[in-house]
Order: structure tokens, then C-alpha cells, then sequence
């Protein structure tokens, strides 16, 4: 089973271009190894002014799914503006972004201010990262069970 997310989501490269962690939620996820990655081609039929990458028309994305853990030893961007979490090489145009929820759970400690609910904590997993292919933004799209 999964969940999906939809979220940017900041990508850190390796020197073989491969992925070696992302940032989701002000929180860094190293990726122990790629489970697969395929393309989904968008939009083919639609004229572009870029004909030679025509794979890239339209919505095109590749998609990889990662075997991932968060790391603990990499500091919680609470600050999406002034707080740049780790140098590294990055490759969207979302460098520290984070969600109101986020953000509340590292100012609070997770907790609800009616005590009644806590904010999951990020858990080992397998993810499902997106890059589009004309843009090359990063988007975490699925978390699986």
C-alpha cells in the first residue's frame, strides 16, 4: 500500500550523478540503494519548440523508487527561507522547502496543541522520487507500506 504525496523535494547527487539523499519536509533521507527507475512519456503528440529532446514534451518525468532512511545525523530545516540544512549539491529550484506541518513538528516537538494528535515521525521506507524531464524539479510522489 502507498500514500501519495505530490511535494518538491530537494535531490542530492553523487559524483556519478546517481542519488545519494533528498530533502522532504526540511528533513534529510539517505538512499541506501535504487530499487528501479523508468520514464513516463507526457504529451508526445503536442508540439514543442525544443525538437531535439523530443522525449521531453508535454509532462515527461523519470521516476525512481529508492530504498531510503532518514538521516539522523543531518539538522531539521525549520526555516524554508534562511535555514539551508547541509552544502551539497542540489538540483531543484526548492532548496529548503518545507510544509506548515513540518515546520510545526520541529518547532514543537510533534506535539498537537490539543494534545490529542502527534505528527508521524519519517521511518525507513521505499520512496518514490520524480524528476520532470523539462523542468529538472524533484517531486517525492509516493511513500509505500
Amino acid at each position: 500500500m502507498s500514500k501519495r504525496y505530490d511535494e518538491p523535494a530537494d535531490v542530492e547527487l553523487n559524483s556519478d550523478a546517481g542519488i545519494e539523499a533528498f530533502w522532504w519536509r526540511g528533513r534529510r533521507y539517505r538512499v541506501r540503494r535504487v530499487l528501479s527507475r523508468w520514464r513516463e512519456a507526457g504529451g508526445w503528440w503536442e508540439s514543442a519548440a525544443d525538437t531535439a529532446q523530443p522525449w521531453a514534451r508535454g509532462e515527461s518525468k523519470e521516476i525512481l523508487r529508492v530504498d531510503a532512511f532518514p538521516d539522523a545525523n543531518a539538522p531539521v530545516s525549520a526555516d524554508p527561507v534562511s535555514a539551508e540544512p547541509v552544502a551539497a549539491t542540489r538540483t531543484s529550484g526548492f532548496a529548503g522547502v518545507t510544509t506548515a506541518t513540518a515546520l510545526f513538528a520541529a518547532r514543537s516537538g510533534g506535539h498537537h496543541p490539543a494534545g490529542r494528535r502527534r505528527v508521524r515521525a519519517p521511518i525507513a521506507g521505499t520512496y518514490e522520487l520524480s524528476r520532470d524531464l523539462r523542468k529538472g524539479t524533484w517531486t517525492l510522489l509516493r511513500i509505500w507500506d
